[in-house]
């Protein structure tokens, strides 16, 4: 417990070392061959890497991309840190000073009243109010899946995972993002005149309906051109390491040029391939997380004069959101939607259209004016 202990306190918990990883392959095969259980000798810290880093799929391209890992390394280290300081909130009956190992000594009551306590007496709830459905759900998920894994495994005995309640999300508990193109237009004609770099990444999102992610990984590689059409597209990686084209709009095109050009950066097919195609002030790529709370500290600072920022949770993903909408305001197929955005299931793109759908399908856009009264 002593190493886990020290290198969650010292920040030190990193992202996959080939070296770590290969060590810990060998010892589970010399486990193996002295018909040993696999994980034996392991330990706490072992556990952990292992079970963000382990490769379940031939191809490597196939595995949780480095930003899932990032996720998962991140609800993990905030649910062991919490456990060590918040022990006595949490009515913890473990024992931090053991020599071996923390993670053996969690059984189904503790993580029963650790999902308790974070439910509604963590500090961020009583700083910042209750988590969201979406959130709650999240972090159960991956603790759960750690749990398991630990006692699947064999490295606990107890099934501690049993202790979980169910954290469902439900269509009402999803925040309104729902974005038409009237409010798109106001926010592009206002940002235009106060910030020209937030306009162009804006732009960009609601014209592609890349994610966040994507977004921040373009390079000036990243765009590419299409011999056949005349046109450029894209070339960009989304979830599951799985590759997509997306098309480039000339209006577009011309704005990220401007936008090179205003910011001093090197001219778009003229640059190092590597170079961000959107950079910070200091001239670095955006992470996910800065984006996010860049553009959340630009709405909140700026005015619109319509847009009801009180009733739309405006973030990057908004604009995903935004370009599904007005796709399917231009009576665009669902399935071409749902390509277009790199989903694997239609479900998931119904998920942005729920809230259109069901106001254009409403019953009462089929009643006829020439079989009603004029009151109808």
């Amino acid at each position: 417990m002593n190493e886990l202990i020290s290198t969650l306190e010292k920040n030190e918990l990193q992202l996959l070392s080939q070296k770590k990883y290969t060590d810990l392959q060998n010892r589970m095969d010399e486990n193996e061959k002295e018909n040993k259980p696999l994980f034996d000798a392991f330990t706490d810290m072992d556990m952990l890497f292992w079970f963000i880093h382990q490769r379940k799929n031939i191809s490597q391209t196939k595995e949780n991309n480095a930003r899932t890992k990032y996720e998962y390394e991140r609800e993990l280290k905030q649910f062991i840190t919490n456990l060590l300081q918040f022990a006595p909130q949490i009515d913890l009956d473990i024992h931090r000073n053991v020599s071996d190992s923390l993670l053996r000594q969690i059984e189904a009551r503790h993580l029963r009243r650790y999902q308790e306590w974070l439910t509604i007496e963590s500090p961020h709830v009583l700083e910042h109010g209750t988590y969201s459905p979406a959130t709650l759900a999240r972090k159960t998920t991956i603790i759960k899946a750690f749990f398991t894994f630990l006692y699947t495994s064999g490295y606990s005995s107890f099934d501690a995972a049993k202790g979980l309640r169910a954290a469902t999300v439900h269509a009402d508990d999803r925040p309104n993002r729902d974005l038409g193109p009237n409010e798109v237009t106001e926010i592009l004609d206002t940002l235009e005149k106060v910030d020209l770099r937030f306009y162009t990444i804006i732009l960009t999102l609601v014209t592609t309906g890349l994610r966040n992610e994507e977004l921040c990984q373009l390079t000036l590689g990243s765009i590419k051109r299409d011999f056949i059409q005349g046109d450029y597209y894209f070339e960009v990686t989304g979830k599951g390491n799985k590759r997509r084209d997306v098309p480039i709009k000339a209006h577009l095109l011309e704005r990220l040029a401007f936008y090179r050009e205003a910011y001093l950066l090197s001219e778009l097919f003229k640059g190092e391939r590597d170079e961000p195609l959107f950079c910070t002030r200091s001239g670095k790529a955006y992470k996910p997380t800065y984006l996010a709370q860049s553009m959340s500290k630009l709405f909140k600072k700026t005015d619109f004069p319509t847009l009801d920022q009180q009733s739309i949770h405006i973030t990057a993903h908004t604009f995903r959101h935004a370009y599904a909408i007005i796709s399917h305001l231009n009576k665009v197929d669902v399935y071409d939607i749902m390509r277009s955005l790199g989903h694997e299931k239609i479900d998931t793109t119904m998920i942005y259209l729920a809230k259109i759908t069901a106001r254009s399908t409403n019953a009462i856009h089929s009643w006829s004016s020439t079989t009603l009264g004029k009151h109808f």
